[in-house]
């Protein structure tokens, strides 16, 4: 798919279930990615997004099973929405800018390919169930602005050995870990 340079949204299931869409790259001047933009595109395995991009809408790539790349370290990220890469099992790290002042409910749920998660100063909240069943996760440093570490955060992470807890931490939600 080739986009216009002009495009600054894509909306709702656009792309929903192109079970032939390997990859996309999306042009500098999107700025808004739909709820469920690219979800059940099951065979794209790399996601180009801008640097400019401030809103990934919920389950924009829920089940894109063979999804091993996309970068979200976007200067100018602000929000991902619930259930944004909900299993994605294929998908082997992520990287959070501290730009994000909004991180939905399952982000991360079941993406058991997933190794590593960086997750920048500047984030101060987490999604409930945010990493449940991330299977291969293996270790997490949480940002010091971070109090609350929400119910099923973590849980499920089987291969989780290390976890560097924020200073300002208050609350460790039931079933955290």
């Amino acid at each position: 798919v080739v986009f216009s340079d002009k495009l600054t949204s894509i909306g709702e299931f656009a792309f929903s279930g192109c079970s032939g869409l390997k990859t996309v790259e999306l042009p500098d001047t999107l700025t808004v990615l739909g709820n469920g933009a690219f979800n059940y595109c099951s065979a794209l395995t790399e996601a180009v997004l801008p640097s400019g991009l401030r809103s990934i809408g919920a389950r924009a790539f829920d089940s894109c099973s063979s999804l091993r790349t996309v970068n979200l370290n976007l200067p100018a990220l602000t929000e991902i929405g619930d259930q944004a890469f909900y299993r994605c099992t294929s998908l082997e790290s992520v990287h959070l800018p501290g730009s994000l002042a909004t991180i939905g409910d399952d982000v991360f749920v079941g993406c058991k390919s997933l190794k590593t998660a960086t997750l920048d100063q500047g984030i101060t909240t987490l999604g409930y169930r945010m990493f449940w069943q991330c299977s291969a996760l293996e270790s997490i440093s949480l940002p010091d602005a971070i109090t609350v570490i929400p119910v099923n955060a973590f849980a499920n992470c089987t291969s989780l050995t290390h976890v560097d807890l924020p200073s300002n931490l208050t609350e460790i939600g039931q079933g955290a870990f």
